[in-house]
């Protein structure tokens, strides 16, 4: 937690950061109040004995500043690239006006050509799909389906069904209805979901089970880390309801436990199971184009086309 909001040492009194606005121009920023040491502290937890936790709301600002500093390094992309081509565009107009040979300037040449390469794919989306970028599709899509859905626009739930043949490379089956078939090619285009609410697969809930289970284990006395990863785990919806299901309460150690265990069984298969995603998660061209035909590319920062053609 060096560092962080949580890191009372450096930070002991309220103070403010600046942080990328969510409207106006890219590059503009406002400050956001951060609260003093008592609403950043962990808490004795009264339903766990010698368990501490963290405070929401101070979970929440570190997340803030987070993808603020994320989507900082985003909007400076466009900018640091068009100064290096431009410098090196530079470069090699003196290079040619002194008269060097084409192998002269073949690293300078090699370099542009990069460079612009990169500022292409950039344009596209393809540069900025990063793993967190991967991790959120899943979620969006979900409820993308769920809005076209809920709209009820034929042409705009058989757009979606074609998006889905064509990605899948077979016929969407709406034989036991429009809710399964979708929720099938779900399951095959990014997975089960855990949690939709806050863009949790079954396969990152599996991950975080894991490290679940390593940490109920550890014999010795939790760190604020370690209890406040627990308390996120337990708010997970897959997770929360097996263990109503189950007649365990996650509240406590012993609970949360058996749920864990319970929860690494039944979804050891599903987990295992490669998805149309994490088939192509290697291909960030592919991963962009498949955020396009969904139409979130915006929700996931891919949208700089029109940022480069305005600078």
């Amino acid at each position: 937690m060096q560092g962080s909001v949580f890191d009372l040492k450096k930070f002991p009194t309220a103070f403010n950061v600046e942080i990328p606005k969510t409207s106006g121009k890219m590059g503009e920023t406002e400050k956001m109040y951060v609260p003093g040491a008592l609403a950043r502290s962990s808490y004795p937890e009264p339903l766990i004995a010698g368990e501490h936790g963290v405070p929401t709301i101070a979970r929440r600002i570190q997340h803030l500043i987070n993808m603020a500093k994320l989507a900082q390094e985003y909007a400076e992309l466009p900018t640091k690239l068009n100064k290096q081509i431009s410098e090196l565009e530079d470069e090699l107009s003196k290079m040619t006006k002194a008269g060097a040979s084409t192998t002269d300037m073949k690293a300078t040449t090699q370099a542009l050509d990069e460079l612009r390469a990169q500022q292409s794919r950039l344009m596209s989306g393809e540069d900025l799909v990063t793993s967190q970028t991967i991790n959120k599709m899943p979620g969006l899509i979900v409820k993308k389906v769920r809005s076209a859905r809920a709209g009820g626009d034929p042409a705009v739930i058989q757009k979606l069904q074609k998006t889905f043949e064509r990605l899948l490379g077979e016929p969407f089956d709406a034989t036991k209805g429009s809710m399964q078939g979708f929720g099938n090619a779900l399951d095959k285009l990014v997975g089960p979901m855990a949690d939709v609410q806050k863009n949790i697969t079954l396969k990152q809930a599996v991950v975080k089970a894991k490290k679940a289970a390593a940490i109920l284990n550890k014999p010795e006395t939790l760190s604020d880390e370690d209890k406040a990863f627990l308390d996120e785990f337990r708010k997970i919806s897959s997770v929360s309801k097996l263990g109503r299901q189950q007649n365990f309460d996650i509240k406590t150690r012993k609970g949360l436990r058996s749920t864990t265990e319970k929860f690494l069984l039944f979804n050891k298969k599903a987990a295992a199971t490669p998805t149309y995603l994490d088939k192509i998660s290697e291909n960030k061209k592919a991963v962009a184009e498949m955020a396009k035909d969904f139409g979130i590319k915006s929700e996931l920062g891919l949208n700089l086309e029109a940022e480069y053609k305005r600078r």
